[in-house]
């Protein structure tokens, strides 16, 4: 199991998170969904059929940093391989849009 903390945005992100960019737009959607809409611990799903990788965004507890509302984060990636790997990020919301920190 991977942690890293994340102290970038959006793309650049989730290729520091991942390694792979290719899931970035997949994964910033359902960043977005689960941070503004999921209670804790209630995940949003994402999957690339074409590379038969997945994973979920779970929001995990919020917290309140920089002036806006934050929450705490877990990013699960799976590969076809059946290995996987979590990631764990700040979040902030920041002019209608989640930012990572």
């Amino acid at each position: 199991m991977c942690a890293l903390l994340l102290q970038a945005c959006s793309h650049t992100g989730y290729y520091a998170m991942t390694g792979h960019s290719k899931q970035a737009d997949v994964i910033e959607a359902s960043l977005q969904q689960a941070l503004e809409h999921n209670p804790d611990g209630s995940s949003t799903y994402w999957a690339d059929k074409s590379t038969g990788k997945s994973g979920y965004v779970m929001p995990v507890y919020e917290a309140h940093m920089h002036k806006s509302p934050c929450r705490h984060f877990e990013l699960g990636y799976y590969f076809p391989d059946d290995s996987a790997e979590f990631y764990y990020g700040v979040a902030c919301r920041q002019n209608q849009v989640w930012s990572i920190y």
